[in-house]
């Protein structure tokens, strides 16, 4: 990602798209490595790209971040299953 910030002197919008959802158990039955893996993708894939890429929109006139979920982002479906 750091690489990529380098390649480009403007930018506009930063898109960041829907993860994983890996494994289908409760907590009790959650593996730690997998959920870290989750984590990893989710949380701390767009917090990287975002710290890279930031500068860039802040040369823009109307620089954005985007970010886009897929159907378990809603309210609606936060229902168990999903330990990570």
């Amino acid at each position: 990602v750091e690489k990529a910030a380098t390649k480009i002197s403007a930018l506009d919008v930063v898109i960041n798209n829907a993860g994983v959802g890996v494994g289908v158990t409760d907590l009790a039955e959650a593996n730690l490595e997998e959920v870290k893996s989750i984590f990893e993708i989710n949380f701390f894939g767009p917090m990287l790209v975002n710290k890279h890429f930031i500068p860039h929109l802040k040369n823009s006139a109307d620089g954005r971040i985007i970010n886009i979920s897929s159907q378990m982002g809603g309210l609606n479906a936060l229902v168990g299953g999903y330990a990570g």
